[in-house]
């Protein structure tokens, strides 16, 4: 089957295919950019190695608005090419934040074996006399992230007023 141009469907496929195969990994062209003005924080650590490849995480903190802030916490998973000397974002996950109810203070990356790094987030939440709480995901090599604690607010004052009881 001919196309205009002279070009076959077949080779039109092929070309498609190939330009699919080309681009960037899923999730990554929609990465937060880590110069942006919005960014608050970012840290890197963590290493992860599977399938001949290896690389890195890089937590990204946007602190969005100004008067009612709000902080959208955003995990990269970087791939590093040895032979090129570059590293390169190859996947993107957006980690649940306590949104107006608090704001990350630090966050901290560290190795659990060769596949999944945990990512600490230490949150000062607003409506508990900024009380600091800590935040724990697991996240893979892959972008896939599951919280394995919440950072849970509680209102001080109710507290207070049972123990004074």
């Amino acid at each position: 089957m001919e196309m205009s141009g002279g070009r076959t469907l077949l080779g039109a496929v092929a070309t498609l295919l190939t330009l699919a195969a080309s681009a960037p990994l899923e999730g990554a062209s929609s990465c937060a950019d880590p110069s942006a003005d919005s960014v608050w924080l970012v840290r890197t650590g963590g290493f992860w190695r599977a399938g001949g490849k290896f690389g890195h995480y890089r937590v990204v903190v946007h602190r969005e608005g100004v008067e009612h802030a709000r902080d959208r916490v955003e995990l990269q998973v970087l791939v590093t090419d040895a032979k090129k000397g570059r590293r390169a974002v190859a996947k993107c996950t957006e980690l649940e934040s306590p949104g107006l109810k608090g704001h990350v203070e630090d966050v901290r990356v560290q190795e659990i074996d060769d596949k999944v790094s945990a990512v600490y987030l230490d949150i000062s939440m607003k409506a508990m006399s900024d009380v600091v709480l800590r935040e724990v995901f697991l996240a893979s090599y892959r972008g896939n992230t599951d919280r394995i604690q919440e950072a849970t607010s509680v209102d001080l004052q109710d507290v207070a007023d049972r123990l004074r009881k």
